[in-house]
């Protein structure tokens, strides 16, 4: 029960906000390209899926906040392969940076801090995932 709750905030510690910022379109900015990874877990296993770190292309940020748009659609995407994949019930979500080497770092000790605590990480190939940038709808 420890592992789980130890867990479930190591992944929440790790921007795992999946509240939709609804807004008008002037709300949003053009973010570009941004860099993500996206973490797959179930609370009765061991093994936590990360995916290769990948390049979503064209993203929006909403310019309050500097949150990534509809990003519970993205963590969706991965929920969806997983379940795909015989592997129902699982929680995804995901990270998301501007800078390469920040990002690069966030997933390093991401990974450190999941097997420190006696995680399997699994990892998920970009030849069989990759994330597909969400826009908002422009009205």
């Amino acid at each position: 029960m420890k592992k789980i709750i130890t867990l479930l905030i190591a992944v929440m510690a790790v921007a795992c906000v999946n509240a939709q910022t609804k807004g008008s379109k002037s709300s949003f900015t053009e973010a570009g390209t941004l860099y993500v990874y996206g973490l797959s877990y179930s609370a009765s296993d061991s093994v936590v899926y990360i995916t290769d770190l990948l390049m979503l292309n064209n993203a929006q940020m909403t310019k309050r906040t500097n949150f990534l748009v509809n990003r519970h659609e993205l963590s969706a995407q991965l929920t969806k392969y997983m379940s795909s994949q015989g592997m129902q019930h699982y929680t995804s979500c995901i990270v998301f940076r501007k800078n390469l080497n920040k990002i690069d770092k966030d997933y390093q000790n991401t990974v450190e801090k999941l097997k420190k605590r006696g995680f399997l990480i699994k990892n998920i190939d970009q030849t069989k995932f990759r994330f597909e940038t969400v826009r908002e709808d422009e009205e």
